[in-house]
């Protein structure tokens, strides 16, 4: 059942999603008690969803549930953007904070050192580019332990 309700879900997401040029960050479905509790994450492909798009979509969303009648009993439905603390890990993720400051820290040293603070400014299929003060560094995704958007 839970599997199912999953797919649902994602199903109708998706579907709203294409309908709005938005992507699928995440999908959370979690069961407290009697109550199925859904967090949605959505992004704009470069980043950017606004809250007023979020609550169109959490309506949205929760018509379709209870059309389909897809819950049976109380839910609670939570759209939101990743924000500013949702770690990079994908290339997908890297796109969203082009031309933002991020920070890596890297598994292994790259050019002396196993962090680094810059801008990104490319992102190729398996790494990131980073403009770090007056030089340009290449960093694979691969050898990223931890990435993080910086205010």
């Amino acid at each position: 059942m839970e599997n199912f309700l999953a797919e649902q879900i994602e199903k109708i997401v998706l579907s709203i999603l294409k309908e709005d040029n938005l992507e699928l960050v995440a999908l959370k479905i979690k069961q407290h008690n009697a109550k199925v509790i859904l967090e949605v994450f959505v992004d704009e492909p470069r980043g950017g969803v606004t809250l007023d798009i979020c609550a169109g979509i959490n309506r949205r969303l929760n018509e379709k549930i209870e059309e389909d009648e897809l819950i049976d009993g109380e839910h609670v439905v939570s759209v939101c953007s990743p924000g500013l603390d949702w770690p990079l890990k994908t290339k997908k993720d890297f796109l969203r904070v082009q031309g933002r400051k991020i920070r890596v820290l890297l598994i292994e040293k790259l050019e002396g050192k196993g962090e680094y603070t810059g801008t990104v400014d490319q992102v190729h299929d398996d790494e990131v580019v980073l403009q770090v003060k007056d030089k340009v560094l290449t960093v694979p995704l691969d050898k990223i332990q931890k990435a993080d958007q910086l205010v």
